[in-house]
């Protein structure tokens, strides 16, 4: 790791947070803070603030935020629940009384998810418990344990108990076994999912693997003490004791590697009372009298975080590292907040090129559609429908106030030349369409002559000459992501007086036995729209021509989209009782039978899928809530489906259309990450935030 950009850092951050501490700090992840009255709070990154995530009826005693940064867990004294901190859903109960209470807080995690997030381990007044997915709950008969750490893989659990003794658990599928002990150690780290380092008292650093049987590795002799040891990806950190005073302990960084060698980090004393490593190892963290220290581990100072009346604390994940362009094998397009403005718009960007916006809205963009030939984009803002060309200095134009303000799904057809939405008026209520082909757009601003002196000649007084110049109001483009803002943006002012009136038709109107239409998803080269309509009772799809106003019923299932030429997806059961899965169907060819690509076992959540050009079908798959993401490939005729890859945690991922290649989000409204299929690498988009709404045009 670079320590002298954690040196600045830390020091920008000493000199920001009594400023910013309600607006968001720049941590490198996301801050929980469970606070003395019961409430857990968020300290997000960025412009996210500070937000509570617990119910305000419930005392919390401790939590943990599951590795995807989305679920957390808490224990009241009723038991244990799990919540979706970003899903109106209620918490879900896992455990009664019978998870007791936490021996101590504050000195360790005293609940800890695998990294799976298929179980979670807590302390207990009389040890420890585990809970696993499946509902298999195992006790850890260990007493006075204070803090629970897994392996990276989740195979082994190290729980720590009083006096700094140590007792090793693997996970099977029955439950946990104890495997080992140590039986003193200040700290230990994972090196892998197997291998645990750990400094015991009498001195040197061990290297233990549980999957060899507890075969242990001497990598430092009995020479030295050392404290706090630490896996930063290439060797071990910790600790040189320097220490005089025994109730004082000391000591100075140094790097060990696996082959033994020492690489010396500082010559610097820290004083090591009452600290634990940070996220990333980029810091040291304090935590005394309710409150929170930043500690540079270089030379142990440090500064108190803006908070009071913690009990104690978690992190979220860390991001991945930030870039400012992605090489992408689309263009794509999603919402964000531009920086320069505050304001959500819809953005566009192209491979190696810095996103841009493409809508001039003064209030938030919720909705947007891009046309086929990425040459406009209709957009929902303040109540109002908009149409506007895509790179234009001209204003946008408003197309329809709504009647709605929410699901307006707007969609153009495959040739650009009508645009298809959903939307409540006196009329009525349903699929309205807009006839664009009669509908002028704004010019674009005419550049105004402004006098300008031109250079004296013979020693002559000059004349004025008129040069063209850019209108006074427009915004030059961008030399970084967050400053441009398309020029000419409309203003309350500007709005007009009177409604628009372009005439558009009622289409498909709701019926009056409740059902709703709700979407018209058109396709290139196909006349008809996929139509998606909802009622109490059921999600059906149908067909629609704009030409005749025909519906031809598809069925009812959980999801349809469109996939090359004439073909559908549909997703859900195809007769009764027959086992649900992801089928092909030939508009042209309904009464033939559908082709099954993939059955979807309970359980699994199909988050995304693309048609490859070979005809299979590569899908996202989300197996358990919370859980890791499985790329599953389904062959074309409909064979055994094969696991390509694990990609971990990623929120609303979407596959590009190419397969080789997602992109997602941290969390609902957060930040943009790409996930490379061919190396694994992940990358976030600089200076994006608020982000939603990401497809691929």
């Amino acid at each position: 790791m670079n320590r002298r950009i954690v040196l600045a850092l830390l020091g920008l951050l000493l000199f920001i947070m009594p400023t910013s501490a309600q607006d968001g700090i720049d941590l490198p992840a996301d801050l929980y803070l469970l606070l003395n009255e019961g409430i857990v709070q968020r300290v997000g990154l960025g412009r996210s603030g500070i937000a509570q995530v617990t119910p305000d009826d419930v005392f919390v005693l401790d939590f943990a935020v599951a590795p995807d940064d989305n679920w957390l867990a808490y224990r009241t004294q009723d038991g244990i629940m799990l919540v979706n901190m970003y899903s109106n859903a209620l918490p879900q109960p896992i455990e009664d009384s019978r998870a007791s209470v936490p021996f101590i807080r504050g000195r360790g995690a005293t609940l800890a998810w695998s990294p799976d997030s298929k179980a979670l381990a807590y302390t207990t007044l009389y040890g420890g418990r585990v809970w696993q997915q499946g509902g298999v709950y195992t006790d850890l008969l260990t007493p006075n344990l204070i803090n629970v750490v897994w392996s990276p893989e989740g195979t082994y659990l190290a729980a720590e108990a009083e006096q700094n003794v140590w007792w090793i658990f693997r996970r099977d599928a029955e439950g946990m076994v104890l495997v080992s002990a140590i039986p003193t150690s200040v700290g230990t780290a994972w090196v892998n999912d197997s291998k645990l380092a750990f400094a015991p008292p009498e001195g040197g650093i061990i290297l233990m693997d549980m999957a060899q049987g507890n075969i242990q590795t001497v990598l430092l002799p009995q020479e030295n003490v050392y404290y706090l040891p630490h896996w930063d990806g290439e060797g071990i950190e910790v600790y040189l004791s320097t220490t005089v005073d025994e109730t004082v302990p000391t000591g100075r960084l140094l790097r060990v590697l696996l082959d033994g060698s020492v690489e010396p980090i500082s010559e610097l004393d820290v004083e090591l009372r009452a600290l634990r490593w940070g996220p990333e190892g980029d810091w040291l963290l304090a935590f005394q009298g309710s409150a929170l220290a930043l500690v540079n581990p270089l030379n142990g100072q440090g500064f108190t975080l803006p908070f009071n009346g913690i009990s104690t604390y978690d992190w979220g994940i860390v991001p991945p590292d930030p870039v400012d362009t992605l090489d992408l094998p689309s263009p794509a397009s999603f919402i964000a907040i531009g920086n320069s403005t505050g304001v959500a718009q819809a953005w566009h960007m192209q491979s190696g090129q810095l996103p841009v916006t493409i809508t001039p809205a003064v209030v938030d963009v919720t909705e947007y559609a891009m046309s086929f030939d990425g040459e406009r984009v209709a957009y929902v803002s303040n109540s109002s429908l908009w149409l506007h060309t895509v790179g234009s200095n001209a204003a946008p134009l408003e197309l329809v106030r709504l009647g709605i303000d929410r699901n307006i799904n707007p969609a153009f057809s495959a040739d650009g030349m009508h645009l298809f939405y959903r939307d409540v008026q006196e009329a009525g209520s349903g699929i309205w369409e807009l006839d664009l082909t009669a509908i002028e757009m704004p010019a674009e601003p005419t550049p105004r002559p402004t006098a300008q002196p031109t250079e004296e000649t013979n020693d002559e007084v000059s004349q004025p000459t008129a040069t063209a110049t850019v209108n006074p109001n427009e915004t030059a483009e961008p030399t970084v992501i967050p400053t441009f803002v398309p020029t000419i943006t409309p203003t309350v002012e500007a709005v007009a007086l009177v409604l628009p009136d372009y005439a558009p038709e009622l289409v498909l109107p709701d019926t009056e036995a409740g059902k709703a239409y709700v979407s018209a998803e058109p396709a290139p080269g196909v006349g008809a729209l996929l139509v998606r309509s909802e009622s109490a009772t059921s999600t059906q799809f149908e067909l629609y021509d704009p030409g005749s106003g025909t519906l031809q019923p598809i069925g009812g299932f959980q999801r349809a989209q469109w996939l090359r030429g004439s073909n559908l997806l549909i997703q859900g059961t195809l007769s009764s009782g027959g086992l649900p899965g992801l089928h092909r169907i030939d508009i042209n060819a309904l009464t033939a039978p559908p082709t099954t690509l993939l059955n979807v076992l309970e359980g699994w959540t199909i988050l995304d899928s693309i048609e490859r050009d070979n005809g299979s079908l590569r899908v996202l798959v989300q197996q358990l809530q919370p859980g890791t993401i499985a790329v599953m490939d389904a062959p074309a005729n409909g064979g055994a489906p094969t696991v390509l890859a694990d990609i971990g945690y990623i929120n609303s991922p979407r596959l590009s259309p190419n397969g080789n290649m997602v992109i997602g989000l941290t969390h609902p409204g957060g930040m943009l990450v790409r996930i490379d299929l061919g190396d694994m690498s992940r990358n976030r988009l600089r200076g994006i935030e608020g982000a939603t709404s990401f497809r691929w045009n």
